[in-house]
């Protein structure tokens, strides 16, 4: 509608695994959907076999089909894991790194339900529904602006860099240097920590929806942003292509996300670590940083600190989806609010829905109906 998604590239979902060690990088896991002229079969291997189970693909198949089953969604994943046959390295290739970098929740204290959803969705319109859509350029231009332009045409006002400090009652705004006039609407885009904050300061009623965006327990992301010079590097390439790697580091036992791209003079490296917690920030901080220094090592045959690097670390990046806060429902926090015409809308105001960017469109959508409703 406002021609965002003309501006994306569209990639074919393939998980290709690795393990780092002291002997460099080796691959574990290979697999993607292979097209035939009526079907999709699943191409699958695994180069080094004594990193696999035997039968990996039934016993694959097998978990795929468990962790969907209805009667195991109310359990926890450590639990349900542990008592079942399921193949501890199977757990360790494939859903544990999937689950840790898709949920951004530890594999151990993660919900099935939250799992089992994830993977329905991935199964509906295969192959479709494992593309990986990537912006051309930057999410700014071709994501924020198609949609900021489109709304603003429509008479929708939006506050960037104007921190909101307080909501009134009649529905105007206290930003940092001004009072703004009164509005039909006011959607609060904002996670729940985040707009418990702004509420609280507001004096506006507290019920028991406002109370879960105090609540929740969130989890960080770390992002190890890296620019390789091409004239730097020795090593193979792939042209203009979107690599997605999960690796494993033997020194720490994590499985880091490597997502790179070729640009005109460097190699883009993102270097991504799911689930974190605040109590482990500076350990965790270590430990990406000797991953990311082995990595170049090994792969790209240059020292990191040849390289502009940056590192980054998201706090409270999503709601932590923990078996925990399901049994609670407080992994949700819906889009109402106390007050008339004031709606909420994040990644976590979906129910159902884990807090990703499926959530917040989601939300967006049902933000967008309940407006139309009450113009109607």
């Amino acid at each position: 509608m406002c021609g965002a998604l003309d501006k994306w590239n569209i990639f074919n979902f393939e998980w290709s695994g690795f393990y780092l060690d002291k002997n460099g990088l080796s691959q574990t896991l290979h697999f993607k959907l292979k097209q035939f002229p009526f079907l999709y079969l699943l191409n699958l291997y695994y180069p080094h076999v004594h990193k696999a189970p035997r039968f990996f693909l039934f016993k694959f198949l097998y978990a795929l089909t468990f962790f969907m089953r209805e009667e195991n969604k109310s359990e926890g994943l450590k639990n349900l894991y542990e008592n079942r046959l399921i193949n501890n390295e199977l757990i360790e290739l494939f859903f544990k790194p999937f689950t840790e970098n898709c949920l951004n929740t530890e594999f151990e204290k993660a919900s099935n339900n939250m799992l089992s959803f994830l993977l329905k969705e991935c199964s509906k319109n295969l192959p479709s529904s494992l593309d990986i859509y990537l912006p051309k350029s930057n999410y700014h231009v071709c994501v924020i602006l198609p949609i900021i332009n489109y709304l603003e045409n429509l008479g929708v006002t939006f506050h960037f860099n104007s921190p909101v400090e307080r909501i009134y009652p009649d529905r105007s705004l206290k930003l940092r240097k001004n009072v703004t006039g009164q509005y039909d609407d006011i959607v609060i885009a904002t996670p729940g920590y985040s707009a418990f904050s702004i509420w609280k300061k507001s004096n506006l009623p507290i019920n028991d929806e406002i109370s879960v965006w105090e609540k929740q327990v969130y989890r960080d992301i770390l992002n190890l942003w890296v620019f390789i010079p091409l004239s730097k590097v020795n090593a193979s390439r792939t042209k203009n292509s979107f690599l997605w790697h999960p690796v494993k580091f033997e020194d720490d036992g994590t499985t880091y996300i490597i997502v790179s791209k070729e640009l005109p003079n460097h190699i883009l490296l993102a270097i991504v670590r799911s689930a974190c917690v605040a109590e482990r920030a500076k350990k965790e901080k270590e430990e990406i940083m000797a991953f990311g220094r082995k990595l170049l090592r090994t792969k790209f045959y240059i020292q990191l600190d040849r390289c502009d690097f940056k590192l980054i670390r998201s706090k409270k990046a999503t709601v932590a989806c923990t078996h925990d806060q399901h049994k609670t429902n407080s992994i949700w926090s819906g889009i109402k609010t106390p007050m008339d015409r004031i709606l909420k809308c994040s990644d976590e105001g979906a129910m159902g829905f884990p807090s990703t960017i499926e959530g917040a469109v989601f939300s967006g959508n049902k933000v967008a109906e309940k407006l139309l409703q009450q113009r109607n």
